[in-house]
């Protein structure tokens, strides 16, 4: 892996917590848990207890369009 490569990459590592306790080289889970994720699940959880099955058609249906969206930009 080229230097410059190696500096894009370490340019992500304070994302992931763990990583700054551990090195982490589990190639077969979902990987460490980036630091975005906490406010992700507290909005999640939230609009589940608010809304309720009704969260689905307001935003939960479209999510993997969003994140398809963005993958392909």
């Amino acid at each position: 892996m080229s230097a410059s490569l190696m500096d894009e990459l370490l340019k992500w590592r304070d994302e992931f917590p763990i990583l700054g306790r551990t090195t982490y080289m589990i190639s077969n889970s979902l990987g460490a848990m980036p630091r975005g994720v906490y406010d992700k699940v507290r909005e999640y959880a939230e609009s589940w207890a608010t809304r309720g099955v009704r969260a689905w058609e307001e935003s939960w249906w479209t999510s993997p369009l969003r994140s398809a969206t963005k993958w392909l930009r």
